[in-house]
């Protein structure tokens, strides 16, 4: 199986790497033909903005003789090109995790660049011409720091979450980042109070505030969902609700404004099995909705999770059953409930999964993964559309 998101310490790279859904009609979730990197062993998209509707942005990584190396791809609406991103000079290996863009010409993503002493975090902005590497600072004191999270409401604001961790993954903490136009710097975030882990997966700022969430661990004994509000001053922790038997984690969220954010992820429920999860933020507490998991499903798990409007939201990720075999998996918000949508899954393939998802205007939407080919690789990219 992949990495899991509940207690996992510290995500770097993300290494720790068909048929439809029984009981399910014809996809709605259709494979698009999607590019690897010349010459690559695996390629894997792990995040997608669209900021026009014939216009797409997925990130991820490729793997080249054991280096790994920064991916992007572009859809210009007919098909999935990829598009040449750089590598820090020195670098041992760099990936990105996330993306967000403005406009079609002004996106950034995020990720993590490793080097012989340490990991740093890693950030890239698109200005319509080409990748560039912006310059952000590392916490001191820490091992290694990356980004999984970022949203930019203009050229001149973004705000870029992930964690920083000890060199032996024992201890860890939050970290935040802003743009201010210029240039990135720390803010202070906090830190769950006893916890050993305390992680930011995603953020979305709609209006003068901002969210955030993750999840926090005491090591060996307990994980739960870490949110955060900044309130245009400061961050601080605000209480977000944990189902189940001690084991639960947010991926990502989106925010239609102040008081109106969805997020996603997984919970370990009281049957022993990993849950999907999605939680509300109302302006002043975080309550769980009630979401379905596959018929057959051992495991279940929401990675990513976007919204349109108040009524249509749309969730990612994969589920497996008895068979072991990882199916992608999607959701959807009709303003009333959730409900499964009927996704495509590569032939001949042995895990496949959903890692982002966009909206492409009103109603056409595209999710970005990866999958694998007979239990081996190489492992190439995945992407689908609906509308």
């Amino acid at each position: 199986m992949r990495r899991l998101f509940v207690g996992v310490p510290f995500v770097v790279f993300a290494l720790i790497v068909g048929t439809a859904s029984p009981g399910l009609a014809a996809p709605v979730w259709t494979i698009q033909s999607t590019p690897n990197a010349q010459g690559a062993s695996i390629s894997e998209l792990y995040g997608v903005a669209c900021p026009g509707g014939s216009n797409c942005k997925a990130v991820g990584f490729s793997i080249f003789s054991g280096v790994v190396s920064t991916l992007v791809e572009t859809w210009n609406g007919t098909k999935w090109s990829v598009q040449s991103s750089p590598n820090p000079h020195g670098a041992a290996g760099a990936n990105l995790n996330a993306i967000t863009c403005v406009s079609a010409t002004d996106c950034t993503a995020v990720g993590t660049a490793s080097f012989e002493t340490a990991y740093y975090t890693l950030v890239e902005r698109w200005d319509g011409t080409a990748w560039k590497i912006q310059q952000s600072p590392n916490p001191a004191g820490w091992f290694g720091s990356g980004f999984t999270g970022v949203t930019c409401t203009s050229s001149k604001t973004c705000v870029a979450v992930g964690i920083s961790s000890s060199e032996d993954r024992s201890k860890a903490a939050t970290l935040v980042e802003r743009w201010n136009g210029s240039k990135w710097s720390i803010q202070t975030s906090p830190n769950q109070q006893g916890a050993d882990i305390s992680s930011l997966y995603g953020v979305s700022c709609p209006g003068t505030t901002c969210q955030a969430v993750g999840y926090s661990e005491v090591i060996g004994a307990s994980t739960r969902t870490l949110a955060m509000s900044w309130n245009g001053s400061k961050w601080k922790i605000v209480k977000s609700a944990n189902p189940g038997n001690g084991r639960a984690s947010l991926t990502s969220l989106s925010c239609a404004a102040d008081s109106l954010c969805t997020a996603a992820g997984s919970f370990h429920n009281t049957s022993g099995h990993d849950a999907t999860l999605v939680e509300t933020w109302n302006g002043s507490r975080w309550s769980v909705q009630k979401t379905p998991n596959p018929n057959g499903a051992v495991n279940t798990y929401l990675q990513t999770v976007a919204c349109a409007s108040l009524s249509d939201c749309t969730a990612v990720g994969w589920w497996y059953g008895q068979s072991g075999v990882d199916q992608t998996l999607a959701e959807r918000w009709n303003g009333t409930k959730w409900s499964i949508e009927s996704s495509d899954n590569p032939p001949n393939s042995t895990d496949s999964a959903l890692e982002a998802v966009a909206y492409r205007g009103a109603k056409s939407r595209t999710a970005v993964g990866y999958w694998v080919e007979n239990g081996s690789t190489p492992i190439d990219t995945l992407a689908e559309g609906a509308s």
